[in-house]
């Protein structure tokens, strides 16, 4: 089928120019040993800006379990880190913080956001963002999820361009 991007428009991504491009399970490797995580959907825009979208269903209401190490060691090898090493110092601090247990995500994979945004860094030269949508669940595990979602944003460098939307909220 061949893409038509008339036919792709969601005002809530506030997009402000349109789409070059739809990709999905896209890979961005970080440089480091190992398989990339698969990014659901990439959208290219035509002003060259690159949003890289994880989405999630029912997934975020299994709660993380502790004994699950959020990182592995060759994220942060002797020297400097590899997000401050591209402009990221406020996202350095935060997976260092959740490698050693300073900061906890119960819901929200922030682990695994930081790790497509090293990648997109990484492979990256204009600039990007990172959106995560997921289905909202009314609850406490949704109350919980999203002030995870609050104080992960408030974590991350601004220019991450981090979004967070319910389906809710992109479809309505």
């Amino acid at each position: 089928m061949r893409f038509r991007p008339s036919l792709f428009r969601l005002p809530a991504l506030e997009l402000g120019t349109g789409i070059k491009a739809i990709k999905f399970e896209e890979q961005y490797p970080t440089g480091l040993q190992g398989n990339p995580p698969n990014l659901d959907v990439v959208l290219e825009l035509q002003d060259g800006h690159v949003i890289g979208v994880e989405s999630k269903f029912s997934e975020w209401l299994t709660p993380k379990t502790k004994s699950h190490l959020p990182f592995k060691s060759k994220y942060f090898p002797d020297g400097a880190g590899l997000w401050e090493g591209l402009a990221l110092p406020r996202t350095q601090q935060l997976a260092e913080a959740l490698y050693t247990g300073d900061e906890v995500f119960r819901y929200l994979d922030a682990a695994q956001l930081l790790k497509h945004t090293l990648g997109m860094a990484t492979q990256l030269s204009g600039s990007f963002s990172l959106y995560y949508i997921y289905y909202d669940w009314p609850g406490a595990e949704s109350e919980v999820h999203t002030q995870e979602i609050a104080h992960f944003s408030q974590l991350v460098d601004d220019s991450l361009g981090f979004r967070a939307l319910s389906y809710l909220d992109l479809f309505l």
